[in-house]
């Protein structure tokens, strides 16, 4: 059936074998999870950790129900400083323009 899987404080996991590799969620977000596709039986999840100090990590499956599991789309947290490059793409005669968001600048007030 189809599962997510997910790897709370952990860069990488693999599953079955070091071949099948799945993004982790090293700071814990709740964010990053992995949709795959797993046979009935037996599974090895191998999760390498690297540490200095005390650690927690956690390994999650959960089993997919696509009638009751809506897809969530996150918002960026930032925008990027590059708006467009697509001027020079689209016209090869045209050349490429970068157009960057620059802070505004700061008000400066006259004292009496």
């Amino acid at each position: 059936g189809s599962f997510t899987v997910w790897c709370t404080g952990a860069v990488t996991c693999y599953v079955d074998s070091l071949q099948r590799m799945l993004a982790g969620d090293m700071f814990r977000t709740g964010r990053i999870k992995n949709a795959l596709y797993l046979s009935k039986g037996l599974h090895r999840i191998y999760v390498p950790l690297r540490f200095k100090m005390r650690t927690t990590f956690r390994v999650t499956v959960e089993s997919i129900e696509p009638e009751t599991r809506p897809i969530v789309l996150f918002a960026p947290e930032f925008s990027p400083d590059l708006l467009s490059l697509s001027a020079g793409i689209q016209d090869p005669e045209r050349p490429i323009t970068p157009f960057f968001l620059l802070p505004s600048p700061l008000s400066s007030s006259s004292s009496s």
